[in-house]
């Protein structure tokens, strides 16, 4: 076959989620996705209204990281954007363990929805005096390393979700007596 040539041209397009977000529980969030393929799909398509949109509305309970893949002549581009739960905690600054019945541990108010937190606390040095999986208002930090109650100070604190956000809370608390 002479004179004969074979070319093909592979098609570029693009395909782009959007911003990541941090959205309130119970919200919900119209995702941006922007692009020039010839059809568009998201996943996971559960927590959205069309999947096949590039806009559609999405209401997720949790952090969800959503990818949107994008096809064009049998090729297939993917993108993805991050909506992030914020947490519902409260963590306060202080606590004052004396048994006076008022703020006598270290309570986080709404830890209850991570039953499988894991709360690790650290002195100044750095040394572990407190750990406890599955923190709670139960059996919270109450003041006491290791067999004695710690000196009025500051403290370090590691709280992990461990649960399908995954978040991780780093800060100090203030113990007064």
């Amino acid at each position: 076959l002479s004179g004969s040539t074979s070319a093909f041209t592979i098609e570029s397009f693009n395909v782009d989620a959007g911003n990541d977000f941090v959205l309130k529980k119970g919200n919900n969030i119209q995702l941006q996705g922007t692009g020039d393929a010839d059809s568009y799909f998201w996943s996971p398509s559960y927590s959205i209204t069309n999947p096949t949109t590039l806009n559609p509305v999405a209401f997720p309970k949790e952090t969800t990281t959503y990818t949107l893949s994008g096809f064009k002549n049998g090729c297939q581009l993917n993108d993805q954007v991050v909506i992030t739960i914020e947490s519902d905690l409260t963590i306060p600054e202080r606590f004052s363990p004396n048994n006076d019945g008022v703020n006598d541990v270290f309570e986080i108010v709404g830890i209850e929805q991570f039953p499988n937190s894991f709360m690790r606390i650290y002195n100044r040095w750095g040394q572990e005096i407190f750990q406890k999986i599955a923190y709670s208002y139960e059996n919270a930090w109450d003041g006491k390393g290791i067999n004695r109650d710690v000196s009025p100070g500051v403290y370090f604190y590691v709280l992990e979700l461990r649960d399908d956000s995954k978040q991780i809370f780093k800060g100090t608390i203030t113990v007064v007596r």
